[in-house]
């Protein structure tokens, strides 16, 4: 009778620190791991005389040192103080986090083995030595290595607005923002590059139903099989050349100061988005990458079959204001737009290297309804003797009800563009505020 068996070591978490030092325009990041004995404190890992191995201290995994300028100005271009232009330029540099001492910390906080077990006496109780052939160890050993070329990401950013005052208590403002990312890291697999991808596979795309050999199948599409499925694993973190994100935005915005019983504020934007990334709104169409690069979402293909470079644009626009009803109330109207979430089909198909997930057209070809909300607060003061204050007020949230969709399956299958999250139902609430 052949059985698996798990043996965990649980206990202390990997131990390292991060120190980060700003001075002078300057900074400098310094990654540690400190020393600690690989299962201290924990349950033998099998056998102790096996796993007891002293984890030796890196005082310096990685340290980095840069400048970081930052240059701004204005001009009054009528020369009345009516109208300015203003503009800006900066560098920000990542803070790397504990990503890259993980990388290179064998004292992990879990480490288990995995293995066959024979139950030699027949009792249905593990003892040591019947262990047969080990499937696989976490914890332990060093997953990965750390280019010595390993340069921080870092972004940048411009932008140039103009102002201008119509009148003593309306201002408007309009401009145009660009940041670029650059410079970004991931954990790669250099024993894989994506040269050795170079066995071309036609790839069949089962369609929104996620059935092969039905009506509403796709186009075939090109794929690469790696050349060699048992290449090693040998992972290395380190920059990603064209690991990069772009990002445009136009803004124009109005501010009417409070008078005449009531003041506003409205804002509009729109932005241009190029950037690699593979989870967006709970979907996830590319392999899941550890120790990530410097995107919020992102993930730089790890071969030619994941296409995680994306372009697409959004929209927004929000209206607030306080508006003075009379008898002591004042109501506070907000409303909010957005364009819906661009989004694309994906589905999973087997490949010589194991499963992979394929994005069957890019993002953006598909876009969900725009959200559309409106809030309002209305509220009265009552006054107590000299300063004391009561507040009464009524807020309603979506008051429209609407019940747009925030999140879809974007996969193929039954579920194919079902919600999985919609806007929260019309809530009403009361309050009371004192103040003395």
């Amino acid at each position: 009778m052949a059985r698996a068996i798990r043996i965990e070591s649980p206990g202390e978490a990997q131990r390292h620190r991060e120190t980060v030092k700003a001075l002078d325009r300057r900074e400098r990041g310094q990654r540690r791991v400190k020393p600690g004995k690989d299962g201290q404190r924990r349950r033998p890992l099998l056998l102790a005389s096996r796993h007891d191995d002293l984890c030796a201290a890196v005082d310096e995994v990685v340290a980095f040192n840069q400048i970081v300028p930052r240059l701004g100005a204005s001009y009054d271009l009528s020369g009345d103080g009516k109208t300015v232009v203003k503009a800006n330029w900066g560098r920000f540099y990542f803070n790397p986090g504990v990503n890259l001492a993980d990388a290179i910390n064998p004292n992990t906080s879990d480490q288990y083995a995995d293995m066959n077990w024979v139950d030699r006496n027949g009792d249905l109780v593990y003892q040591v030595g019947e262990e047969t052939t080990e499937i696989q160890r976490v914890g332990g050993t060093v997953a990965s290595s750390i280019d010595p070329n390993l340069k921080d990401p870092h972004t940048d950013e411009a932008s140039m607005f103009v102002e201008r005052a119509l009148m003593p208590e309306l201002g408007l403002r309009a401009g145009f923002v660009w940041k670029k990312d650059s410079a970004g890291w991931q954990r790669s697999n250099i024993a894989r590059p994506m040269s050795a991808f170079n066995l071309p596979v036609t790839i069949r795309d089962p369609g929104p139903d996620g059935t092969l050999s039905t009506a509403d199948d796709g186009a075939d599409i090109a794929g690469f099989n790696l050349d060699d499925p048992t290449r090693p694993a040998n992972q290395v973190t380190g920059n990603i050349p064209g690991y990069e994100g772009t990002y445009k935005t136009f803004e124009v915005s109005a501010n009417k100061r409070y008078s005449s019983r009531w003041s506003m504020n409205a804002s509009l934007s729109y932005t241009w988005t190029e950037e690699y990334g593979n989870l967006y709104y709970n979907n996830r169409f590319a392999t899941a990458v550890a120790g990530g690069g410097f995107s919020h979402f992102g993930s730089f293909p790890l071969n030619p079959n994941e296409k995680t470079l994306n372009e697409f644009n959004n929209w927004s626009a929000k209206i607030t204001g306080t508006i003075d009803a009379g008898w002591g109330l004042k109501v506070s109207p907000v409303v909010k737009l957005q364009s819906g979430a661009p989004y694309a089909r994906y589905f999973s198909t087997a490949m010589n290297y194991g499963t992979q997930i394929i994005l069957a057209e890019p993002i953006g070809t598909r876009r969900q309804d725009a959200v559309n909300l409106f809030d309002f607060r209305v509220e009265k003061q009552i006054r107590f003797a000299t300063k004391a204050r009561l507040g009464l007020f009524f807020d309603m949230f979506n008051t429209f009800n609407s019940n747009t969709a925030i999140n879809i399956k974007w996969r193929s299958g039954a579920a194919f563009e079902k919600a999985t999250t919609v806007l929260p139902p019309r809530i009403a609430k009361f309050g009371v505020k004192f103040d003395w």
